[in-house]
Formats: C-alpha cells, sequence, structure tokens
C-alpha cells in the first residue's frame, strides 16, 4: 500500500500516517453525533466558544454530520493519496487541512488543537515535497 519512494521520505510518511490516524479520529467523531441524537451518553465535548455550535451539539447533532464526515472522508482519501505517492493526495490534504483551519475557529477552543495538528501536516507535506522531492518523482 505504502509507496517505497514515500518509505524512504521520512516527513511525507509521517504527515500520511498522521492523517490517517487523524481521519479515523474524525470518523469516530461523526459516528459520536449519531450516538449523541441517539442519547446514549451525553456530550463530551467542552464548550464552544460560539453559542450556536453549542446549541447544534446538544440539540441538533446530526446537523454537524456533513461537517465532520467531509473532514474525515476527505483526511482518510488525502493519507491514501500520500502514501501512494499521488499529486492528488497531496493537495487534497493541503486542501482539507486549510478547510479544517477555517472551521476550526468556531470549534474554539478544542479546534485550536486541530489548528496545530493541520499545522504539522501542512508543514510535513512541504519539508517532505520540497526536501526530498517524492511525490511525483518516478
Amino acid at each position: 500500500m505504502i509507496d517505497p519512494g514515500i518509505r524512504s521520505n521520512r516527513p511525507l510518511l509521517a504527515a500520511g500516517w498522521i492523517e490517517l490516524i487523524y481521519g479515523a479520529g474524525e470518523c469516530g467523531d461523526t459516528l459520536f453525533l449519531f450516538i449523541l441524537k441517539a442519547h446514549l451518553v451525553s456530550i463530551r465535548y467542552p464548550t464552544m466558544n460560539f453559542s450556536e455550535i453549542n446549541n447544534l451539539l446538544i440539540n441538533h447533532p446530526l446537523y454537524l454530520v456533513p461537517v465532520f464526515g467531509f473532514f474525515a472522508v476527505g483526511r482518510l482519501i488525502a493519507a491514501i493519496g500520500v502514501l501512494r505517492n499521488r499529486l492528488w493526495g497531496f493537495w487534497l490534504s493541503i486542501f482539507v487541512s486549510s478547510a479544517s483551519v477555517v472551521w476550526a475557529v468556531f470549534f474554539l477552543p478544542l479546534g485550536g488543537l486541530d489548528m496545530l495538528f493541520c499545522l504539522a501536516i501542512v508543514l510535513l507535506l512541504l519539508i517532505g515535497r520540497f526536501n526530498q522531492q517524492s511525490i511525483l518523482s518516478k
């Protein structure tokens, strides 16, 4: 599954694995919204700075499924693309991380951690791509 060019490029390999693990976590968050809607557990998220987000999480958690699902699926697909040494995976990872930073503002204070992960992913992608030239080099 992992391209040999990526295995030798530690920053791209790390970015791909972080993206994959992060995407799996986002899938868990998306499924947690369904559990919240079924009232099987109480909300486990900290209080967000925007009252609208808190209201959605408490009263209408399924309204956030498209947002959480976009990031979950986008990260998983981007991780597969990066680990398979594909240019579309590189750019999709940059796009999803950038979009995540924009959305993270609405989910502060928890969104601050999201911004740090996205920054780490983007930095690893850029260092790996422009330092060792793995993506597209065959």
